[in-house]
């Protein structure tokens, strides 16, 4: 007797955002939201092929999500009161907080209770954005002294100088850098620790000398930082969603 056909999947739901690029690209949201990046003209056929083909991989990144959401990097919309978000590598809770006066916009770190998460206080006014735009500005301060003490060990170590560091709240890269020597690093690096922070910058810094992934530059790299690889697969556990 022949075996009884298997039922197929059901297809993966996923939404499409269309731009004037060449490739596709597919990213997990958070939530567990697909979202697809395509080209203007391209075919939904061809689409809805490129998304299956990605099933295994979706999968896979959803089931470590479901397993360690401390490692999800917290994106808009801003977090709610009791949500765990990541700082220097190890999760805060936060702690959302009416607004005392117009100068009361800086998030502070507070002292723990027993062995409970650190607290990381937000104030809010009544704009629904606040909490989220407030959390950024703290990310951003952390992460630039944080790579203002690391610069000159990672400069010597790489042999190359930055001729500008800036930093904005990237969609799916830990940076980026230019050909005129700037470089960029997204701000949620600050959920980071120290060891993978370093690791982004020196990534960024030896781009500066070989402007693509050849073998030179990860030869660049490992020179920089001897455990370069180990950093790099510690980095993939960490979630840009």
């Amino acid at each position: 007797m022949a075996d009884a056909p298997r039922p197929s999947a059901a297809p993966l739901p996923y939404d499409v955002v269309r731009s004037r690029r060449r490739t596709l690209v597919l990213h997990v949201l958070p939530g567990g939201r697909l979202e697809v990046r395509a080209p203007l003209r391209m075919a939904d056929r061809r689409i809805a092929e490129f998304v299956e083909s990605k099933r295994g991989w979706v999968v896979k990144v959803l089931a470590r999500t479901d397993r360690d959401p401390g490692r999800v990097i917290w994106r808009e919309p801003g977090p709610s009161h009791g949500d765990a978000v990541p700082l220097r590598g190890l999760p805060h809770r936060v702690a959302l907080a009416p607004q005392a006066g117009r100068r009361d916009i800086a998030c502070a770190l507070l002292p723990p209770s027993d062995d409970a998460p650190p607290i990381l206080r937000v104030p809010v006014s009544d704009d629904p954005a606040s909490a989220g735009t407030r959390l950024l500005a703290f990310y951003r301060s952390d992460l630039e002294a944080r790579v203002a003490a690391m610069l000159p060990g990672a400069v010597g170590r790489c042999g190359a100088i930055p001729s500008a560091i800036g930093y904005r709240s990237l969609r799916s890269r830990w940076g980026s850098c230019a050909r005129d020597g700037r470089i960029v690093l997204n701000v949620l690096c600050a959920a980071l620790p120290d060891d993978l922070v370093e690791y982004v910058l020196c990534h960024e810094l030896c781009h500066l000398r070989h402007l693509d992934h050849s073998r030179a530059f990860w030869n660049a790299l490992a020179r920089a930082l001897p455990d370069a690889q180990a950093r790099r697969h510690a980095l993939r556990g960490w979630y840009l969603r």
